[in-house]
């Protein structure tokens, strides 16, 4: 995982999340969800902190403890061109 990938990641949930405001009834799904849930009325804002918060060394961390490659199968879908250098 590189500062590059994390910079993409960020990118991404940080769309996502836009996503998840886009109509009226997206909205009102969020916020059933956080009341159903019981989260806290600033949790979207939070949630945001932490994405931009996220350091490569956290990251790192939280996939050395947890993502135990020896007992995966990782399947690859893409153009290899782009793809096959990174493996």
């Amino acid at each position: 995982f590189t500062p590059a990938d994390l910079e993409l990641t960020r990118a991404s949930m940080t769309k996502s999340r836009a996503r998840a405001f886009e109509s009226l009834d997206a909205k009102l799904g969020m916020l059933a969800s956080i009341g159903d849930i019981g989260l806290p009325a600033d949790f979207v804002a939070r949630d945001g902190a932490a994405v931009v918060a996220l350091t490569l060394e956290q990251v790192q961390d939280v996939a050395r403890r947890f993502i135990t490659t020896d007992t995966m199968y990782i399947v690859v879908v893409g153009d290899a061109k782009t793809q096959a250098q990174r493996l």
